[in-house]
């Protein structure tokens, strides 16, 4: 009797397991299906297929340096669908290129759909918050673009710095 009862439970093992809804990731192929977070964090190796261009390598575990232009693609939060959402960009104006940059305008598309711009006159951490109209999030994926008006340079080095961005995503509006 307990050996049939172990039979059972292995034959309804395979059916047990949990059905977990996929966003498609737009750069991901048919083979590669993937979980789209609405949320990227730049030293998190899961976000990693999530950026997209424009970034650096990732610095400390924890952040990355952007060039003037920079995407990333993102999941649609559920209720943003019904009443918008708000897109933060965690990031800082390094100092050391502040006077290149400062003041800076931030512009962003998602889908091509142009956002209001914002303008960043201080150096240091922020928090930039853009509204999101509710008819802009109606696809399961979303692809945000960034573009900075400007970059610096920093000592010799010849590429082109921008912002030191630590996530992209949506929150609640």
């Amino acid at each position: 009797m307990r050996r049939l009862k172990f039979i059972y439970l292995l034959a309804l093992a395979p059916l047990a397991g949990c059905n977990t809804y996929r966003r498609p990731n737009p750069s991901a192929t048919i083979e590669e299906p993937s979980e789209l977070a609405s949320m990227v964090s730049m030293g998190e190796p899961r976000d990693e297929s999530q950026i997209l261009n424009g970034f650096g390598q990732t610095e400390s575990n924890a952040w990355r340096w952007t060039e003037k232009r920079f995407s990333v693609s993102l999941g649609t939060p559920l209720a943003g669908r019904m009443k918008g959402a708000r897109l933060e960009l965690k990031c800082a104006v390094a100092d050391v290129i502040a006077a290149q940059l400062l003041p800076l305008t931030v512009g962003v598309k998602l889908n091509g759909r142009a956002l209001e711009p914002r303008r960043l006159t201080a150096a240091g951490q922020q928090s930039v918050l853009f509204a999101v109209p509710k008819e802009a999030l109606g696809e399961d994926a979303v692809v945000v673009e960034f573009e900075l008006d400007k970059t610096g340079r920093q000592g010799g080095e010849a590429r082109e710095f921008g912002l030191i961005v630590v996530s992209i995503g949506f929150i609640e509006p």
